[in-house]
């Protein structure tokens, strides 16, 4: 694990550590804007691979495939849950892509901003691979979006290697504090996220990502 001062400092850290040497990232789009932003700022070459309008299913999986299978070893980065378009990738599909990506020798990121609202378990899918990154921030789960705190789960290799640069900022004991004192109340904090799924779609045994191509605020 790598923490970092928010997921901003983590993308250009890991955009620095590990999309340098190949110089290219194949992107999921729409997308949070930072990963396009930092991609450009270090003139790493981008191939972005819409996944669809809204209220469609599964639009731009084959793209992505396709993708990945034709391109020179990139860094290839989705989110998931994606928030602009509200597409989800399934336990299944995550492991397709993670085994083309290491048949192609891609590194996998995977940014789970919004996961806690979802029926997708990112590391029980991926853990056993070791060309993965989940980016975890916990800014929508936990509210804690002033706290400044995310974090990179990865295997040590890939640690080791983003654990050699440093980010202006440093994350600040406070911070890891109340990420600590929240992570240890689990039962109350699946109920805030069904009551906030229910919310969201006024059925509170469906959660948010089930309904595919859907809006997340």
């Amino acid at each position: 694990m790598t923490f970092a001062a928010g997921s901003d400092a983590l993308i250009g850290v890991i955009l620095d550590a590990l999309g340098a040497a190949g110089g290219r990232m194949i992107l999921q789009v729409p997308n949070y804007y930072g990963w396009s932003h930092y991609a450009m700022l270090r003139k790493l070459a981008l191939t972005a691979i819409p996944i669809g309008l809204p209220n469609t299913t599964g639009v731009g999986f084959a793209e992505l495939l396709g993708a990945a299978e034709k391109s020179e070893p990139s860094l290839v980065v989705v989110s998931n849950p994606n928030s602009p378009s509200g597409h989800l990738l399934m336990g299944h599909e995550l492991q397709h892509l993670a085994h083309i990506c290491s048949r192609h020798g891609h590194l996998l990121v995977v940014d789970e901003c919004f996961a806690a609202f979802a029926p997708v378990n990112h590391f029980a899918s991926l853990g056993q691979y070791d060309h993965i990154v989940l980016v975890r921030s916990y800014s929508k789960s936990l509210g804690l979006a002033g706290a400044r705190i995310a974090v990179s789960i990865t295997s040590r290799r890939i640690a080791r290697i983003l654990s050699a640069y440093r980010t202006e900022s440093a994350v600040s004991g406070p911070a890891l504090h109340l990420l600590e004192r929240l992570l240890s109340r689990p039962q109350e904090l699946e109920s805030i996220w069904r009551d906030i799924v229910a919310a969201c779609f006024g059925n509170f045994r469906t959660p948010i990502s089930v309904i595919r191509g859907q809006r997340f605020q």
